[in-house]
């Protein structure tokens, strides 16, 4: 890139955001306002702390432009970055807890600390393997250092360290407080994870990942391509914790599950291009879900005798809807000694796995509570299977009487379109049953918020853009599941 003078034809508006930068800075800081006033000449430096504190403070926040498809900005926002964000230094110590107390400790960001890291991205390399990336809260990590890794509680020996520059690698024999690097050799981690230092053992908050609400099958063009496939999708899975894979039970195809549209255009992509396996796919499916609207009493009886030892498990359970978000309460009211207490771990098993396979329409099944209230048993027939296979059909039968819905993901959704093309979007939003939350103004342009049925989004972005001649832009996310309105549509 290169630097020089600004157009003349741009001048004039340089110097009014110009002006208003600086009575912005007034605003917060009397040194500037005293010189500003003055129409003293500020050094640079002096302008660009100001910022920085203001940043910091959140006050105000720093806007840049840029792309990097073309390298344009992209020096200026990485000076930004060092110039106005905050380093380690200057934020307060991070809060974990002690896995084995439960009990909240602090890291502060220092080298004397004992080592502690997040791992926030994991990538995959043709030539390395998996790339994990951490930031280190505190102390420091060598390579060959054994650590802890949680959630697993698993010991690991550090391999190789690197910083990454772009596609530029540098071999590094250790990574310090407030670094953020890669680290190669561990055994299989996933995004959310803490590393940590084995004397010193401490967790950070996991990550929390939505659950995908579309899916699509995928079948490798040739045979051949078969077992690559495979194994792109198990790193492409450890890399991107909204991506799920499945093979479907029936009919042994897979089944690939995303959080938009889009984001299943990507992973295909990718497989192309990156992994050179061409894919067929079907067309976009909605993953549904179901729940009961009232409460029941139901049980589960598997008895059966079959010459030797034959099986035998009751159940009896209640089963509720609860609020939205809630996903699957279970909790145990037997009296002590009723049944052994080996068998309620089966009954739970059973429960949750037939959740997870749905009853009246095959999705699963979310936001109910049940509670074990009663059971029986036999001395020689019993067994682990006979009570969870009791269980699920004791589900079975309640769910059936607990009036069951169909729920679908609602994505929400945020439109910018010119002043002109409103009501043509309005208009499409309504024949696609979009429910408008509120409409904002934001100089010559339109800001709409609303919410949409995921099923009514297919092919939205095409259609914003010849609606809008190019000129709309939308951004689109999971919000939450609501009771599917349009119940007679075909397949339900």
């Amino acid at each position: 890139y290169k630097e020089a003078e600004i157009p003349e034809n741009y001048k004039d508006i340089t110097a009014q955001y110009r002006i208003e930068m600086f009575e912005t800075l007034a605003e917060h800081d009397e040194g500037i306002f005293d010189s500003y006033f003055a129409k003293k000449t500020m050094p640079i430096e002096k302008i660009k702390s100001v910022i920085r504190k203001g940043t910091i403070n959140m006050h105000y926040f720093p806007v840049l432009c840029g792309s990097a498809l073309k390298n344009k900005g992209v020096q200026r926002l990485l000076d930004a970055v060092l110039d106005y964000l905050p380093s380690p230094i200057d934020l307060p110590p991070v809060k974990a807890f002690n896995p084995n107390t439960s009990e909240e400790e602090i890291r502060k960001p220092s080298i004397d600390e004992p080592f502690s890291a997040f791992l926030f991205k994991t990538q995959t390399d043709p030539h390395l393997g998996l790339l994990y990336y951490i930031r280190v809260y505190s102390g420091e990590v060598n390579s060959g250092d054994k650590i802890l890794v949680y959630p697993p509680k698993r010991i690991d020996r550090v391999g190789r360290l690197l910083l990454m520059h772009a596609n530029k690698k540098e071999e590094r024999r250790s990574l310090a407080v407030g670094e953020i690097g890669v680290i190669i050799g561990l055994r299989e981690c996933k995004t959310g994870y803490t590393l940590c230092s084995i004397k010193h053992p401490i967790s950070f908050e996991a990550l929390k990942f939505p659950e995908p609400v579309i899916f699509v099958s995928l079948e490798p063009k040739t045979k051949m391509d078969d077992k690559k496939l495979d194994d792109t999708l198990k790193y492409l899975q450890i890399e991107d914790p909204t991506f799920k894979v499945r093979t479907d039970e029936e009919t042994a195809q897979r089944i690939i599950s995303g959080m938009g549209e889009l984001h299943l255009e990507i992973i295909v992509d990718r497989l192309r291009r990156e992994f050179g396996v061409e894919c067929n796919i079907s067309k976009p499916q909605v993953s549904y879900r179901e729940t009961i609207t009232e409460q029941v009493k139901t049980q589960g009886r598997f008895i059966k005798q079959t010459g030797g030892k034959g099986q035998y498990g009751v159940v009896t359970l209640a089963i509720a809807p609860t609020e939205r978000g809630k996903g699957i309460v279970i909790k145990n009211k037997i009296r002590e000694g009723t049944i052994p207490r080996q068998f309620i771990s089966a009954i739970e098993k059973g429960i949750r796995e037939q959740t997870k396979v749905g009853v009246y329409w095959g999705y699963p099944i979310i936001d109910i509570e049940v509670k074990i209230l009663d059971g029986a048993y036999h001395p020689t027939d019993s067994s682990e299977l006979s009570f969870k296979i009791a269980a699920q059909m004791a589900l079975r039968d309640g769910f059936m009487k607990g009036n069951p819905i169909l729920l679908e993901p609602i994505m929400s959704l945020e439109i910018i379109v010119p002043e002109i093309y409103l009501g043509d979007v309005i208009n499409d939003l309504n024949a696609r049953k979009g429910n408008i939350l509120k409409i904002e103004t934001n100089k010559k342009e339109k800001i709409i918020i609303a919410s949409l049925a995921l099923a009514k989004s297919f092919g939205y972005a095409t259609d914003l853009r010849s609606v809008t001649q190019g000129h709309g832009i939308h951004t689109m996310q999971f919000s939450h599941y609501a009771p599917k309105q349009e119940k007679k549509e075909a397949g339900f």
